[in-house]
């Protein structure tokens, strides 16, 4: 944030991600196989807002599921990255079930990614803007408030859900300046099945309310995020 140029702050990035992640994690936890460990950053950072594939992870880095646990529980504990669970009425099925992964700290994943270009150039727009949503979200939960992502059987997804007592908030993200409102069939089949009181649809300009299947759903642009 305080260096001047883009080419220092490239230089302070990779000086954390040098210190912190291939030195100061790995003494500390121990890791004795670092370029698995290295390689599961890459492939997390590649595939951020993805449904993570424990098995597929252990074969692509030539380790194993209990390692790949460990890895991530590393990573987690250390505020590299944020796991996102999936939303379930029975707990059990939410500790069972694939997670989402996304990075706490965004300029240190475009700098695993080598791509520092405008949103609009960039081809993982779409998942890096949820990615940065989700940061924005996090900062307006309270300690006993929850976020998960949805998924049904049918393959119907909601970017998040905020649980918030016996209260559900689903959230879509929009990577565009919408002109109107709109909602996935996925938003409304997540509205209509557990009939929240409101949701939200985040976007980069447009901001709006209307009542879908009696809940409000205001469309933000994403700098009033504070607003959910």
């Amino acid at each position: 944030i305080l260096s001047q140029s883009e080419e220092e702050k490239v230089a302070v990035l990779e000086e954390i991600y040098s210190s912190y992640l291939e030195k100061d994690i790995k003494g500390f936890f121990k890791i004795r196989n670092e370029a698995s460990f290295l390689t599961l950053v890459r492939l997390l950072a590649i595939g951020i807002g993805e449904i993570n594939n424990k098995n597929q992870l252990a074969a692509q880095t030539g380790s194993n599921r209990l390692t790949i646990d460990n890895f991530l529980a590393y990573l987690e504990k250390s505020f590299v990255i944020t796991v996102v669970k999936p939303f379930f009425t029975n707990p059990k099925k939410e500790l069972l079930k694939s997670a989402k992964v996304y990075f706490t700290d965004l300029g240190l994943r475009n700098l695993i990614v080598k791509d520092f270009n405008p949103l609009g150039l960039r081809s993982d727009q779409g998942r890096l803007f949820e990615n940065f949503c989700l940061l924005g979200i996090q900062d307006q939960l309270t300690v006993s408030d929850k976020v998960n992502h949805w998924r049904s059987k049918t393959k119907a997804e909601v970017d998040f859900v905020i649980q918030r007592g016996k209260q559900v908030i689903p959230i879509e993200i929009k990577a565009s300046r919408l002109k109107k409102p709109a909602y996935s069939r996925s938003f409304r089949s997540f509205v209509k099945t557990y009939r929240p009181q409101k949701g939200f649809v985040i976007n980069l300009g447009l901001q709006t309310k209307e009542e879908i299947y009696s809940a409000q759903i205001q469309t933000l642009p994403f700098y009033q995020i504070n607003q959910i």
